[in-house]
């Protein structure tokens, strides 16, 4: 099966039925399982932020949902990211007893702070300077936890209070168009 190989490369020590020994591959502490360990996903959803961070009105999600995802990779609460394939979750019989990582994080997402406001979709190529001096650090990732997103951060404080200005005269807008005067416009 497809996929990415999370007790592989976390070293997980969940127990698989499918398996020799019934051992997730990774979970044992032998130099060999060791060596296969590596933070593959955790660069590959660093990568994204550095994209996110490059053109933040490019994408739909926050930071605070990238560091979520990466969170709940290591929590232990979904079966998501629990042995290497969908085959061996699905005949440890993961899917019946856990919940999908998915259905808890695209619950009102943008309650939570998973939706970007300012989001403009890109027609054609996305455009970005990769070069070493405009990568960050995913503090909302290596600060560990998506409730410790950079808060002082000057672009995440502006952008919260343009959401929350925006989402007030959006919401004023009907009453104030009904107060004005006809002509008022003109």
């Amino acid at each position: 099966s497809f996929g990415h190989q999370f007790g592989l490369r976390q070293g997980s020590p969940y127990e698989s039925p499918v398996l020799p020994g019934g051992r997730a591959h990774g979970a044992s502490q032998s130099p060999a399982a060791e060596d296969k360990q590596s933070p593959i996903f955790v660069q590959f959803v660093d990568a994204v932020w550095q994209l996110t961070s490059a053109r933040p009105r490019a994408f739909e999600w926050t930071p605070r949902f990238l560091a979520s995802v990466l969170h709940h990779m290591h929590s232990g609460r979904f079966g998501t990211f629990l042995l290497n394939s969908l085959a061996e979750r699905s005949a440890a019989g993961l899917p019946a007893r856990t919940q999908s990582v998915w259905s808890d994080l695209l619950t009102a997402p943008a309650a939570r702070g998973f939706v970007n406001p300012f989001y403009e979709p890109v027609r054609g190529r996305l455009a970005v300077d990769v070069s070493g001096s405009n990568l960050t650090v995913f503090r909302a990732y290596y600060r560990r936890g998506p409730s410790v997103l950079d808060e002082e951060d000057p672009q995440v404080l502006a952008d919260a209070a343009l959401a929350t200005l925006t989402r007030q005269l959006q919401a004023d807008a009907p009453s104030r168009a009904a107060s004005m005067p006809l002509g008022a416009y003109a």
